[in-house]
């Protein structure tokens, strides 16, 4: 099944002519999401650590993340306020939980603001809350520490990404042998 719906719906890796559509949206959303030079966003996006979500062909959100051994860490979280609610975040999210099993990261680990309504997200996702702590570099602001066991996410069939991956293992094509098909339209996931 995957995270392709339809041919106008997708995720793909950024590449560094999705620049643009990424500092545009981060400084859109720089309150939430933190500031990060466009130097620092075109490395991210060479390092191939930015994926982008469409809608009808156009781009509608990104997800930048950053990877350890043990875990994959989404540094920035965002989609157009247009496309909000209309699965996107959960697509994103859906690559991220499978490049995390195909690596062999336990967790993935994020922090999000204090007040903002993209933590009811991030719980019902299934994402732990790991308390409240300072963030925000010298601003020093609430931010909520978030923590997702990838082999929990993996295993709740109740959550779209987790239903995508046993499908996935199911047809024999688990992280790491991605189908083919798969492997070109969901290219965020190889």
């Amino acid at each position: 099944m995957g995270c392709v719906m339809n041919p106008d719906r997708r995720v793909t890796l950024a590449t560094t002519h999705d620049l643009n559509f990424v500092a545009d949206l981060a400084t859109k959303h720089a309150d939430a999401v933190g500031f990060l030079t466009r130097t620092a966003l075109d490395a991210y996006v060479r390092r191939q650590r930015v994926t982008i979500a469409h809608e009808n062909g156009d781009p509608c959100g990104y997800f930048l993340t950053g990877a350890d051994a043990s875990s994959i860490r989404i540094f920035q979280a965002a989609v157009h306020q247009d496309a909000q609610g209309l699965r996107h975040g959960i697509d994103l999210l859906g690559g991220v939980i499978i490049r995390a099993a195909a690596i062999g990261a336990s967790r993935i680990t994020l922090h999000c603001r204090d007040g903002l309504a993209s933590n009811g997200f991030w719980s019902a996702c299934g994402f732990e809350s790991r308390g409240l702590i300072f963030g925000g570099g010298s601003r020093r602001r609430l931010v909520h520490s978030w923590a997702l066991n990838v082999r929990d996410a993996v295993r709740n069939p109740s959550l779209p990404y987790a239903r995508r991956l046993l499908e996935s293992l199911t047809r024999g094509t688990a992280p790491g042998k991605i189908s083919p098909e798969e492997r070109t339209a969901e290219s965020c996931y190889a």
